[in-house]
C-alpha cells in the first residue's frame, strides 16, 4: 500500500503539474494536502485491512475465525490431556481408602506437569491393592501427553495411599489451532468444489464436523466395493472415537451407489538427530527447547500423503531465537505413501 508519504508528495506533484506552482511549505495549501492526504491513507488503510480479512492467507486471529466460518471451518479449541491414574497402598487397612475427585498429582520437578482426576476411586478395607481412576491434565495443551510411567508425584494429601502412576500415556491435549494450521485446513476444505460426490465435497464435510480429523486422503475403490478414507489428527494417525465419528458422516452423506471405509492413517515414525550451534551468550537448555517445540510443531502440521522437506524443517530451526546454525544428521525418509502421515519418532537434539 502506498506510504503517507508518497500519496502527499503526489498530490503536490500534480498540483505543481497543473498550477505551475509549488505549495507554499506550511502555507495553506500545503496544510490542506497534509490533511487530506492523511485522510485518503486511512481510508486506503481501512480498504487493505478488510481486504486482508477477506483473503485465507492474510487474514489472522479474530478476522481468520470469522473467515473460516462462513465456510464452516471452525477453529479447534484447546483440549486438556486425557488419561488413567492408578493409585495403591503400602499395606492393608482397617477402613476403605478412598482417592477423592479433583486429586491434584504431577510429574517429578519443580515445573512438573499437574493432572487430577476426574472421578472418585476406592481401595477396599483389609486389602493391599490399587484402583485406577480417569484424570485429565489442569491446562490444556501438548505437554500433557506425557509418557506412561511418568505421574509418580501425589500432590494432594491421601491418607493411606503410598504410590500413583499412569501405566499408559496421557494423550489428546493439544493448543488452540494455531492460525497456520487453521489456514491449512481452511484450504483444503476450499481445494475442491465442494458438490457431491466428489472428493473434496466429503473432505471438507470431515474437516468441518469430525473432531480429531486435520487430513483425510481418499483412495480408489478396494475389492468389496467401498472408497478407503484415511484420516489423520494432529501429528498421529487419528483416534478410534473420530474414525467411528467420520465412518458415521460418511455414511450418512453418502451417494447413491457410493459407500466409504473409514481407517486411521498409516502412521510412520520419523526419528530425526539434529545437531545445533547456538548462538553466542544464548542458554543451550533454552535453545534445545524452542527446537525440540519448533520440530514439533512441523510435524503437527503435516497431512496425510505429505512431506516434510529437509530445506523446510532447517529453516524452522534457524527462526529459533539463540540458533547460529543447523545440521540435520539423520536423512529424512522418502515421500510418504497416500495413506501414510509421517510422525515424530525419537527425537534428539544436541546443542553445542
Amino acid at each position: 500500500m502506498i506510504s503517507y508519504e508518497a500519496l502527499l508528495r503526489r498530490m503536490e506533484d500534480t498540483f505543481a503539474s497543473l498550477s505551475g506552482c509549488s505549495p507554499e511549505a506550511a502555507g495553506d495549501t500545503d496544510l490542506r494536502f497534509r490533511v487530506l492526504a492523511g485522510e485518503v491513507y486511512t481510508l486506503l488503510a481501512r480498504f487493505e485491512r478488510f481486504r486482508r480479512n477477506l483473503d485465507p492467507d492474510t487474514a489472522a486471529g479474530e478476522a481468520l475465525d470469522a473467515l473460516g466460518a462462513e465456510y464452516g471451518v471452525v477453529r479447534r479449541e484447546a483440549q486438556r490431556a486425557q488419561g488413567v491414574l492408578t493409585f495403591s497402598n503400602a499395606a492393608a487397612s482397617l477402613a476403605s481408602v478412598t482417592i477423592p475427585a479433583g486429586t491434584v498429582c504431577k510429574t517429578p520437578g519443580e515445573d512438573g506437569v499437574r493432572f487430577h482426576t476426574l472421578e472418585e476411586g476406592v481401595i477396599p478395607m483389609n486389602t493391599v491393592g490399587s484402583v485406577s481412576v480417569k484424570a485429565e491434565a489442569e491446562s490444556p495443551g501438548a505437554a500433557g501427553n506425557v509418557a506412561a510411567g511418568t505421574v509418580t508425584v501425589l500432590v494432594s494429601s491421601v491418607p493411606l495411599v503410598s504410590a500413583v502412576t499412569n501405566a499408559a500415556a496421557f494423550s489428546g491435549g493439544r493448543a488452540a489451532e494455531a492460525d497456520e494450521m487453521y489456514r491449512k485446513r481452511l484450504h483444503a476444505a476450499l481445494a475442491a468444489p465442494p458438490v457431491p460426490p466428489s472428493a473434496g465435497f466429503y473432505r471438507a464435510l470431515l474437516l468441518r464436523e469430525v473432531d480429531g480429523v486435520q487430513s483425510c486422503a481418499f483412495l480408489p475403490k478396494g475389492a468389496d466395493g467401498r472408497v478407503e478414507v484415511y484420516l489423520g489428527g494432529a501429528g498421529a494417525a487419528a483416534e478410534e472415537s473420530a474414525v467411528a465419528a467420520a465412518q458415521q458422516v460418511l455414511d450418512e452423506n453418502a451417494a447413491l451407489n457410493l459407500s466409504f471405509l473409514a481407517k486411521p492413517a498409516e502412521a510412520v515414525a520419523v526419528p530425526l538427530s539434529i545437531a545445533v550451534t547456538k548462538q553466542e551468550g544464548a542458554q543451550a537448555d533454552a535453545v534445545q527447547a524452542a527446537c525440540e517445540t519448533a520440530v514439533r510443531e512441523r510435524f503437527l502440521a503435516l497431512s496425510i500423503g505429505e512431506a516434510l522437506p529437509a530445506a523446510g524443517l532447517i529453516a524452522a530451526l534457524a527462526a529459533v531465537p539463540g540458533v547460529y546454525d543447523v545440521l540435520l544428521e539423520s536423512a529424512l525418509p522418502a515421500s510418504p505413501a497416500p495413506q501414510q502421515l509421517w510422525t515424530l519418532g525419537e527425537l534428539e537434539i544436541h546443542v553445542s
